[in-house]
C-alpha cells in the first residue's frame, strides 16, 4: 500500500509540473476542420478575449455536409485545455447544440475532441462525438 501511495504522490508531482508548463495553446482563433457525428464541419473562431483563466470565444460553425452556417459563442481555458461553445441549429427555432471538448497538441497541429448535446427535434435528441484540428 505504501508503494502505491508513493507512486501516486510522484505522479501528482509530475502532473503538476506538466500543468505548470501549460501544454495547451494560448489561443484557439483560426480555422478548424473536423467532423460532428457523421457530418464534415468547419469551425472558425474569430475572436478570443485576452485575459482570464477562461476566455470568451466567438465565431462561426459551418456544416459542410448539409450546408448552413451559424454563430457560436463560448469559452476557452488555456490553463486546462478545455473549450466549450453553443451553436444555434440552422433553420430551427430554439434548437441548440452545446459542444465541450479538450485540446491536445502534436507538433504544430492542435486537436479538439469531445461531445455535443443536441435538442433539435425529438428524433435528434442526444449526445454525439465531434473532433476538429488546425
Amino acid at each position: 500500500m505504501t508503494k502505491y501511495l508513493a507512486l501516486a504522490a510522484a505522479l501528482s508531482i509530475v502532473a503538476g509540473a506538466a500543468h505548470a508548463a501549460s501544454p495547451w495553446p494560448s489561443k484557439v482563433t483560426g480555422k478548424w476542420s473536423g467532423g460532428a457525428n457523421e457530418d464534415q464541419v468547419t469551425i472558425k473562431i474569430t475572436s478570443q478575449a485576452s485575459t482570464g483563466n477562461c476566455r470568451q470565444i466567438s465565431g462561426t460553425f459551418t456544416d459542410d455536409t448539409v450546408g448552413g452556417t451559424s454563430d457560436i459563442l463560448g469559452f476557452y481555458c488555456p490553463v486546462s485545455g478545455r473549450i466549450a461553445f453553443r451553436r444555434s441549429v440552422t433553420g430551427q427555432t430554439a434548437a441548440y447544440q452545446n459542444y465541450t471538448a479538450s485540446l491536445s497538441q502534436v507538433g504544430s497541429t492542435v486537436y479538439m475532441g469531445g461531445v455535443f448535446a443536441e435538442n433539435a427535434t425529438a428524433a435528434n435528441v442526444g449526445e454525439y462525438a465531434f473532433y476538429a484540428y488546425k
